[in-house]
């Protein structure tokens, strides 16, 4: 009778914080309880969209034991950008990857599929979801959740919405085996993503001789070229235009407009609460600030969501290799796996970028028949044919 009691005391709780004031939440009084104030506080004030400009969601806290993890709420918006919207990134977003397959039969056929797909998911409403630890970009990093943890929340969030899947994006084998098995023991179904790229900057024996070598020549780079390194108590409010302008470039009008579209005022919240770590590229001559970097690390790794140079300046210049290099030295420096994201497969595994399929965890046990059967059907798919795909290409 004892150890029952005892197990009931310390069972994880959750609880879920829906108010229009965030003052009243009760933020955990840890560093990353502190961190999740600074960065959530502004959004849940001022509305997500003010702060990135293609999300539509509704904002809220889940608290299990010392951890504040954002939840977000959706139920539809087909325009909606990926980090809330499953239908945007498995339609919308694939159907724009498939250009860069380089093959026009293989991109006519996928494409063809896609429309099917996506009449499929619209019919099943897979973007009737909440997402929980959605820090609203490119890639979330997780704190040491635990089985009892993922339970506690699981069973929470379908009693509060019994009519949601519940999707935790950006989970992965690297940052830790162990949360990935605690999805899958609790019920949840991996769909994969996208694939990552990782590397330990510390750890010299993670690369081999060529690696170092060319880690050499953009260190090197980085050391004697026309620009200098700034940090956040150098740039001010006057630089954030050029910050956005140089993310835009990269990010959306080269890449797609389904990334994260940051507002500035979501930049000179970041720099005056120090959510992402900024460091920028300033030519010592012109005075130009030509690259930026924004990171946050969380539970041993560090990832980079702002991210952007100058493309229109000639790639001789190097900025793309100088930013790297300014993570891969961040990274170092704190004993960091650095999460290097997805893209330019080619410049990250020459420097010993290695992949690890990604995948967003979905609990949809609680959901009529027709809409469990959607999402096996996208799980099917996805990882059957579209994992291969990924593999095969190195994308």
């Amino acid at each position: 009778m004892t150890t029952e009691l005892h197990a009931r005391v310390t069972a994880p709780v959750a609880t879920f914080h829906n108010g229009p004031d965030p003052d009243t939440i009760p933020w955990p009084a840890t560093p990353d309880g502190d961190y999740a104030r600074r960065y959530m506080t502004p959004l849940m004030r001022d509305g997500v969209a003010a702060h990135i400009a293609n999300v539509d969601t509704h904002l809220a806290v889940v608290r299990v034991d010392d951890f504040a993890l954002p939840a977000t709420v959706n139920d539809a918006q087909w325009d909606n950008c990926y980090v809330c919207a499953p239908y945007n990134h498995y339609v919308d977003y694939a159907r724009e990857e498939l250009k860069t397959l380089g093959e026009p039969f293989a991109e006519a056929a996928l494409g063809l599929a896609l429309h099917g797909i996506g009449a499929a998911l619209r019919l099943g409403e897979v973007n009737k979801v909440v997402h929980v630890n959605n820090w609203l970009l490119s890639t979330n990093l997780y704190p040491p959740l635990t089985r009892a943890q993922v339970d506690a929340v699981t069973r929470l969030l379908v009693a509060r919405f019994p009519d949601h899947a519940i999707v935790w994006r950006s989970v992965n084998t690297v940052e830790g085996q162990a949360l990935w098995q605690a999805f899958e023991a609790a019920g949840y179904q991996p769909v994969a993503s996208r694939q990552l790229y990782y590397q330990y900057p510390a750890d010299d024996a993670f690369y081999n001789h060529d690696h170092r070598k060319i880690w050499r020549k953009d260190l090197k780079l980085l050391r004697t070229s026309a620009y200098e390194l700034l940090g956040p108590e150098a740039l001010t409010e006057a630089d954030l235009p050029r910050l956005k302008a140089l993310y835009d470039q990269l990010y959306l009008e080269k890449y797609s407009y389904h990334n994260p579209q940051f507002t500035l005022r979501y930049l000179a919240t970041a720099l005056a609460t120090g959510t992402l770590e900024l460091r920028a590229l300033r030519h010592r001559e012109t005075g130009a600030i030509d690259g930026v970097a924004g990171f946050f690390v969380r539970n041993g790794a560090l990832t980079t969501p702002l991210f952007g140079y100058d493309v229109h300046l000639p790639q001789a210049v190097g900025l793309y290799r100088m930013l790297t290099a300014v993570m891969y030295l961040e990274a170092q420096a704190r004993g960091l796996l650095l999460n290097m994201s997805s893209g330019a497969a080619g410049f990250k595994r020459s420097r010993g970028g290695r992949g690890n399929i990604e995948a967003s965890m979905v609990f949809h046990a609680h959901l009529p028949p027709h809409r469990r059967a959607t999402w096996a059907l996208l799980a099917g798919l996805i990882n059957g044919v579209a994992v291969p795909l990924m593999r095969r290409y190195k994308v």
